[in-house]
């Protein structure tokens, strides 16, 4: 079915029409929801469950409306600013079906229209379990052992909590860290030539902030880890507002700007030796709910002396980089040579 046919669904004021829609939940809706919502809008999480046909009917109305005025999937970061390569915001086609559903008596369509599932991934995985917390508390550390059977390189990994206790939580194996979790978030690929080790005896440990809470228990699920080629270690870098040089050469991965509260602007730019500036990302509005980590699609590079200039509406800002350091030839190679665009 065309984009036209699509839009003649609803009518030049977004209004809503009663004619029946061709586009089905099966073959058109639940691709996008899966790929874009259930992430947090899953039964057992804070949020509105929009995980098979009766939920997500229900809740068509709803849908149209948060797509129409691009408040869902979050991503608080301004277009243009930045090029990243999990940007979650969802394509004029895909708004266009969620709408032309809405607005088309929300069929269901047939067994026989159901998207096929993309086949399983075969690299090699372990997952592990990772326990309740003390959502009465503001945060926590947690740590468990792996548990592996050798030497491993995690080159991607991807959290599933088990209710929807946890704001956000930061990962690490042995010390080296492994990423940011938010509920929004699904797989985590590291890029290219790029790896954290893991080992016999190595630990688990996982900073946890929780949704504000009165219970006892709660939070936990799974991590699971999935197994690729030995690369470069990343390391992380932690700034706070105001200019700030680069001690050596790296290259950032991935990027994670945080404002002091709801509404304030952060923007955050490598300038570099021969004046020329790159922008890194922008938040007008910063959300506390969704401190996202913002992956570049091509990994920048800050040569020694570069200055990262951080800059908010209020103070108390900061942004961390995952970065690698002195990259080996071979991984800036994998990475890249050019700066980003």
């Amino acid at each position: 079915m065309g984009v036209l046919g699509i839009c003649a669904t609803y009518g030049p004021r977004g209004e809503a029409h009663t004619k029946p829609s061709e586009v089905t939940y099966l073959k058109d809706v639940a691709p996008i929801l899966q790929k874009r919502c259930v992430g947090c809008h899953a039964r057992g999480t804070s949020a509105l469950a929009l995980d098979d046909y009766d939920r997500a009917r229900q809740s068509a109305r709803a849908i149209r409306e948060a797509v129409l005025e691009q408040r869902m999937p979050p991503w608080p970061a301004a277009q243009g600013f930045g090029d990243f390569r999990n940007d979650r915001t969802l394509t004029p086609i895909e708004i266009e079906l969620l709408v032309a559903w809405a607005d088309g008596r929300t069929p269901r369509g047939t067994d026989g229209d159901a998207a096929v599932a993309s086949p399983p991934s075969t690299a090699p995985a372990f997952t592990a379990s990772v326990p309740q917390g003390h959502p009465a508390r503001a945060g926590e550390r947690l740590e468990v052992p792996l548990a592996l059977d050798g030497d491993r390189s995690i080159v991607e990994w991807r959290f599933a909590p088990a209710d929807g206790a946890i704001r956000r939580a930061v990962f690490s194996i042995d010390g080296v860290r492994l990423g940011a979790w938010v509920p929004s978030q699904g797989a985590t690929t590291l890029p290219d030539g790029v790896s954290v080790a893991a080992r016999e005896g190595s630990r688990l440990a996982m900073d946890v902030e929780y949704v504000k809470s009165r219970s006892a228990s709660g939070g936990g699920g799974t991590l699971t880890l999935t197994f690729g080629a030995p690369g470069a270690p990343p390391s992380h870098l932690s700034f706070g507002c105001g200019a700030h040089a680069i001690a050596r050469s790296v290259r950032a991965f991935a990027i994670t700007p945080l404002a002091r509260g709801a509404g304030d602007s952060i923007e955050v730019a490598a300038r570099y030796r021969d004046g020329s500036v790159v922008p890194l990302s922008l938040v007008p509005r910063y959300q506390p709910a969704y401190p996202l980590t913002y992956e570049f699609r091509t990994p920048v590079r800050l040569p020694r002396g570069t200055i990262v200039d951080v800059r908010s509406s209020a103070p108390g800002c900061s942004v961390g980089l995952d970065v690698i350091e002195n990259p080996s030839t071979s991984t800036v190679a994998a990475l890249g040579g050019a700066r980003a665009r």
